[in-house]
């Protein structure tokens, strides 16, 4: 998915006091990576993955949403398409989830196509009714808090 390399300050070989890794991410993709721990509230414009360990609201109505294998996730999250590879709970909203081998997901799911691929664990309920709904009220939330700000 995306590879370490050094980033050199200007020395020939690139090793000196002053590089820094620097990330291959895919052009359009941000990243919450191994080892970091958030709370709050995460809005995107363009795609996302979580490899660390996110709690709360996650919203990226016009893009994708990846719980990478190592990626822990607990909250609301709506996107165009979810997909799980490590664990989840709270409330998934989106076209598309879904639940890879070997994720664990615990959670209300709002959507018109799941895939629950065999080796997935997936207990909760799943609502392929209000996906529409649930993206209207987003919008008209996301319209209020504009006019507040």
């Amino acid at each position: 998915m995306y590879t370490a390399r050094p980033v050199s300050d200007g020395s020939d070989d690139g090793r000196g006091p002053g590089s820094l890794p620097e990330f291959d991410l895919p052009e359009g993709v941000s990243s919450l990576a191994q080892g970091l721990a958030v709370a709050g509230e995460l809005r995107a414009a363009e795609n996302l993955i979580i490899e660390g360990s996110f709690d709360g609201r996650v919203f990226v109505p016009e893009h994708e949403v990846a719980v990478g294998r190592r990626g822990r996730l607990n909250g609301e999250v709506l996107a165009r398409d979810i997909t799980v590879l490590g664990r989840a709970t709270g409330r998934l909203v989106a076209d598309r989830v879904e639940i890879a081998p070997g994720a664990r997901v615990e959670a209300e799911i709002v959507t018109e196509r799941l895939v629950l691929a065999d080796g997935a664990f997936f207990r909760g309920v799943v609502d392929p009714t209000r996906t529409d709904a649930a993206f209207a009220v987003f919008r008209h939330e996301r319209g209020k808090r504009g006019k507040q700000e």
